[in-house]
């Protein structure tokens, strides 16, 4: 039984030929060397997918479809009037799908303590459209607009350690619906404010 199974490794190494299988080992051992060289070096990026939430896209509310959400961090550099307050801020744009009616879109900023920031933003809308804004902290055209909070993170040491702590939650922005015709605001959801400057 041994024999046979001898005779058998035997015809397999020369149908593959002595040479082939040395190469394919070496080119096995390689992979396996890169790979953990790829994982090793990895091993401390901070992968706490938990941290980021998004309710889902399209956001749907009454008679109104919110296309995309979006939320990231924006450093002050370069603005004098944010340079005052903070250093790195957050930002949401906003983009409309259909819709019709009247009404007005309400964004709050939450921190990673759950407590809300500033005031709530106020977009108005029409027939699935923004109506016009220019503000300081609000600007709004045709299907899109930007939303900022003038407040965030004092200083970059503070910020880094928000980018890399795995065990805080990131700050979230919540959106709210409420049509002119209706005497109800409506939850349409929430999304992280992902922790990349720009």
């Amino acid at each position: 039984m041994q024999a046979q199974k001898g005779k058998l490794g035997w015809r397999i190494v020369k149908k593959i030929g002595l040479k082939n299988l040395i190469w394919m080992t070496l080119f096995s051992g390689l992979v396996v060397v890169v790979l953990a060289a790829v994982f090793y070096t990895y091993r401390n990026v901070p992968m706490a997918h938990w941290r980021e939430f998004n309710t889902g896209l399209p956001m749907k509310g009454a008679a109104l479809v919110l296309e995309n959400v979006e939320g990231t961090w924006k450093s002050s550099k370069g603005n004098a009037r944010l340079e005052l307050r903070t250093a790195y801020y957050p930002e949401v744009r906003l983009t409309l799908g259909s819709g019709s009616g009247r009404g007005v879109i309400y964004l709050k900023f939450v921190n990673s303590r759950r407590a809300e920031q500033g005031r709530p933003a106020a977009l108005r809308y029409s027939d699935g459209v923004f109506l016009p804004a220019n503000d300081v902290d609000v600007k709004a055209e045709g299907k899109t607009a930007v939303v900022l909070l003038e407040r965030g993170f004092a200083n970059a040491q503070d910020y880094r350690l928000h980018q890399l702590n795995e065990d805080e939650p990131l700050w979230r922005v919540q959106i709210f619906q409420r049509p002119a015709d209706a005497n109800v605001t409506y939850y349409l959801g929430e999304t992280t404010i992902a922790p990349t400057a720009q």
